[in-house]
């Protein structure tokens, strides 16, 4: 299995730090109640503001798989963390995209289907931060790679 640790000690503080400047207030990552549709669990995010009022989920997903496909599980995962942000009881929920071609590509393919109060944001990562999460996809796609069948 890949080692993501790279993605939340380099990449998320960045967005953090992104959305600071943003909203005007620290954010850090923290684990929330899900209260909503009577739901009682809870759900770690990767940057919640200090005051609680704005609640993150930040994916750095690529785009399209190495074959030019649609990343169908990709884009199922963004829904996954839409789906927990519904659940959440703040002012604003958002999902944070790091990558510009993801970003596109999930708002197009998720044009209409999206929750009413959840927003979708595109944080341009800086040219070393980049490299990092590039080094992860490599690596990830090598994996899926070799476990491959070929017929």
């Amino acid at each position: 299995m890949v080692d993501t640790t790279a993605l939340k000690k380099q990449i998320e503080p960045h967005v953090q730090e992104w959305l600071r400047k943003q909203f005007g207030v620290r954010f850090r990552r923290q684990t929330v109640l899900l209260t909503g549709n009577g739901t009682a669990g809870q759900h770690q995010f990767a940057a919640v503001s200090e005051d609680g009022k704005i609640v993150a989920s930040v994916k750095s997903l690529s785009g399209r798989t190495t074959g030019k496909n649609l990343p169908s599980a990709k884009i199922d995962s963004s829904y996954a963390e839409i789906y927990f942000l519904s659940l959440v009881q703040s002012e604003k929920r958002l999902l944070v995209l790091t990558d510009l071609e993801f970003y596109r590509l999930f708002c197009k393919q998720s044009a209409g289907m999206v929750v009413q109060g959840v927003d979708i944001l595109h944080c341009e990562l800086p040219l070393e931060l980049e490299r990092v999460k590039e080094a992860v996809r490599v690596a990830a796609s090598a994996e899926i790679d070799d476990g491959k069948v070929t017929i």
